[in-house]
């Protein structure tokens, strides 16, 4: 797959997943449409709101506060002959990421990590976790998978 069909389908993704975060936030709105309170505030005594439903607005009010675009934006410059498998970011850590990338021998792994260490975007790229992928012939391309964690340099 091409550099740039990988780039239009992680654009795609990302811009499918945020439709879906926002959608989920206007359903969870519409089951308090009805409350005289704000949306956003905290329950009151005379407007409650349980618990969970709180948790879930904070979540995906919080995600959308992520920098997405510059974020695909950074690792796309490292790329390299790797593929991102997923990325997270962190629950506790607005400015911390988890990503799982594969790549196809233990040098092209390492070539992505100098590429990321490099990259201005990131304060800190820490391998987390590799493993040799190894498939049964014909069933797919061995590799290694590995799992990074990365911090978002203040000012991007």
């Amino acid at each position: 797959m091409t550099s740039l069909a990988l780039a239009g389908l992680l654009v795609t993704a990302v811009l499918w997943w945020r439709a879906d975060l926002l959608d989920q936030r206007d359903r969870l709105a519409s089951l308090h449409s009805d409350s005289a309170q704000p949306f956003f505030n905290e329950p009151s005594a005379s407007h409650p709101i349980d618990e969970q439903t709180s948790r879930e607005l904070r979540k995906i009010s919080a995600s959308l506060r992520y920098p997405w675009g510059a974020v695909w934006g950074a690792l796309q410059q490292a790329q390299g002959s790797t593929v991102t498998l997923h990325l997270e970011p962190s629950t506790s850590e607005s400015k911390r990421w988890r990503l799982t990338v594969q790549a196809p021998d233990h040098s092209s792994m390492l070539e992505f990590l100098r590429r990321l260490e490099q990259t201005p975007a990131w304060q800190s790229v820490i391998l987390e976790s590799e493993a040799l992928q190894v498939m049964a012939p014909g069933a797919g391309a061995s590799g290694v998978v590995f799992q990074i964690a990365l911090e978002w340099a203040d000012g991007q």
